[in-house]
């Protein structure tokens, strides 16, 4: 799986363009989930997450992720999303630790 396909599919699922996730503030729909999923389905580095995000500093892009894993915890809505693009990506959540 790569950042790519994890970010084009996020963007679809919340109808917004993955380009609108790049950048400082961004407020586009789904960019903290795309990050999160990033992280846990890719194996990339916070760095380089961060790089594709388009976050001048290395460590920005675990703000993203602690945003989001904040959300899971307070919205059910939230967590059906991020079920809902794993299972349009084929990824097997049953595994995930």
């Amino acid at each position: 799986m790569t950042a790519d396909q994890i970010i084009d599919e996020t963007a679809s699922y919340f109808d917004v363009c993955p380009t609108e996730y790049v950048g400082f503030r961004s407020l586009a729909a789904g960019r903290e989930i795309a990050a999160m999923l990033c992280q846990r389905w890719t194996g990339k580095t916070i760095a380089s997450l961060s790089t594709r995000f388009g976050l001048a500093h290395p460590d920005s892009s675990s703000n993203l992720i602690r945003r989001a894993k904040r959300r899971v915890e307070k919205s059910k809505e939230y967590r059906q999303a991020i079920d809902n693009i794993e299972q349009n990506l084929d990824l097997n959540t049953e595994n995930l630790a």
